[in-house]
């Protein structure tokens, strides 16, 4: 259905709270083409894909859609595990770039959960911010989604936790005497004979 809209596009908070609300439809607003209009529920960003709640797990929904589990969490850059937030969950692969030039860091956003927001390849998202997979950036941050920075946003610093050593006690070590072993022998001590008197003849 093509019809004209003078509506500004949805944010992704918005339109995931549409889309808890069945019957409510909003128009969501492709980015490259203002003139088509997306159905909220099952498109964000001009690619497909549906909302889902923190909490879930995918397998069923996959199995729903004829979608092999392991390449939808692949897409989705997610473990075999239930949701840690609310997300649109893409059942195409996501863009190598955003739809805008830069995203700036909001409250409770990590790497993941912007990469879904922008509809883009995290490791894209990584190599145009000069960053390891595992760094995160601080509130306020703005990350580039197109080209690659000159250099890095602020990271959140890892708290490294230190292995707990567990002291033995041990107990002293008793000082050793050193001794002269007693070496037994069979020889016999045999009494000498009595020494006799010789008398001198008179």
């Amino acid at each position: 259905m093509v019809e004209k809209y003078n509506l500004q596009q949805y944010t992704y908070d918005a339109l995931s709270q549409v889309a808890k609300k069945p019957g409510e439809l909003i128009p969501n607003i492709d980015a490259k083409n203002p003139d088509i209009i997306e159905d909220p529920t099952s498109n964000y960003k001009g690619l497909k894909g549906f909302w889902a709640k923190k909490g879930d797990r995918l397998q069923d929904k996959a199995t729903q859609l004829d979608i092999k589990y392991q390449k939808l969490l692949e897409m989705n850059n997610l473990q075999d595990e239930p949701l840690p937030y609310d997300m649109f969950v893409f059942t195409e692969r996501k863009k190598k770039t955003g739809t805008v030039e830069f995203h700036m860091v909001k409250e409770d956003e990590n790497m993941h959960l912007i990469a879904q927001k922008e509809a883009m390849n995290l490791d894209n998202l990584y190599a145009f911010n000069n960053m390891q997979k595992g760094d995160e950036p601080q509130i306020g941050e703005q990350l580039s989604l197109q080209y690659r920075a000159y250099g890095k946003p602020k990271l959140i610093e890892k708290i490294v936790e230190q292995p707990v050593q567990t002291i033995e006690q041990t107990k002293p070590e008793t000082p050793t005497v050193a001794t002269t072993p007693i070496v037994e022998t069979n020889t016999t001590i045999t009494p000498k004979e009595p020494i006799k008197e010789v008398k001198k003849k008179q």
